[in-house]
Formats: C-alpha cells, structure tokens, sequence
C-alpha cells in the first residue's frame, strides 16, 4: 500500500516489528559522509545509518515546540495561559481594591466630612498590614487550626 509522500507502510507477518512506515530521504553527498562519520563514531556494530536517521528524526521533533501534542508545546501553552490568567485576576482584584477604597472614601465623607482619596485608604492599609503582618498570620492560623481540629471532631462524631 503507497501512502501520500512517498511513505510506505510496512505489513508484518508477525506483527511485532517495532517500525511501520519505511520513506526515502535525498541528501547531498557532504550529507551523508558525516552521516557514514557518525554511524563509524557510534563503535557499535549493530548502529546502522537507519538508527542515526530515526534519531535524528526523534531529536528534531523533540525540539518542535509548537507542535500540536507535543510536551513543550503543552507546557509552554500552559505557562502562557496561566500567566494570562494572572494578569487578568489581579487586574480585575486592583479593580476590586480600588472599589472598596473608593467606597470607604464615600463613607468617611459622609460620615467624618473629611475627605480621604481612595490611594491614600490603600496605602494605608497596606502599611498597617506589613506592620501588623506577624500578628495577623498567626491569628488566622489559630482560626484555621481550630476550624480543621472542629471540622474533624464533627466527622468523628457523624454516625
């Protein structure tokens, strides 16, 4: 059976060939004297120029990484979507931030009639929070240190 380009497949009777699909491959002859060179460096007599060719073939395909499939190109495609993602999560938290300061801004002016502008509430925080931030961190590990030996104590204790 001809395949398109020039491929063949390859019918074992057996069925236990590990290649199935033989093609042709032109190259100049400066081509295949190195290709002869690393065949005679490989000092293994059963290293053909066959093997030299299919790994060349691996190697290649191996280094592709946009092609579809592959581990690099998934790896790599997810590493941009994740930091897509980043991107758009913080904006759209910065956005959120500035909501909240904007309406705590409100508050204190209508409350207060003083009048506090959004980047100063957020600034603010922020200084008080890596101030206060030992005492916070430990705090909210007791929380959630209780909440889990809570949330088991109520598993045991379930029929």
């Amino acid at each position: 059976m001809v395949l398109p380009n020039d491929h063949v497949q390859i019918i074992h009777p057996n069925g236990d060939h590990r290649y199935n699909y033989r093609t042709s491959v032109g190259m100049t002859k400066a081509m295949q004297a190195k290709l002869e060179q690393v065949v005679e460096n490989r000092k293994d007599p059963k290293f053909t120029q066959a093997d030299a060719i299919r790994e060349a073939i691996r190697f290649y395909l191996d280094q592709q990484e946009d092609l579809i499939g592959s581990r690099k190109h998934f790896s790599r495609s997810l590493e941009r979507n994740l930091k897509n993602n980043e991107e758009k999560i913080l904006f759209i938290l910065y956005a959120m931030l500035f909501l909240i300061a904007r309406m705590f801004s409100f508050l204190v002016h209508h409350f207060a009639k003083t009048k506090v502008e959004p980047p100063a509430l957020i600034e603010s925080a922020m200084i008080d929070s890596k101030k206060e931030y030992m005492r916070l961190n430990t705090f909210i590990n007791k929380i959630r240190a209780s909440t889990v030996s809570n949330n088991n104590a109520s598993e045991m204790e379930t029929p």
